[in-house]
């Protein structure tokens, strides 16, 4: 293999790995999207639960 061969390998080798890390990091992302949704939908519970009981409290 000639040198030429070998940097043009070893490029190839680093974008297939740059390739493999974007994977990742788009993974760990839709995971961390997923988690922030389920928080938004417990907030707006815990905020329909809070507005029940004002309203509750506030007859009283």
């Amino acid at each position: 293999m000639s040198d030429l061969e070998k940097i043009i390998q070893r490029i190839e080798d680093k974008l297939a790995s740059l390739d493999r890390t974007r994977e990742q990091i788009k993974q760990e992302l839709e995971a961390e999207r997923a988690q922030l949704d389920s928080i938004d939908k417990a907030l707006a519970s815990l905020r329909s639960v809070e507005s029940k009981v004002t309203k509750k409290v506030a007859k009283k």
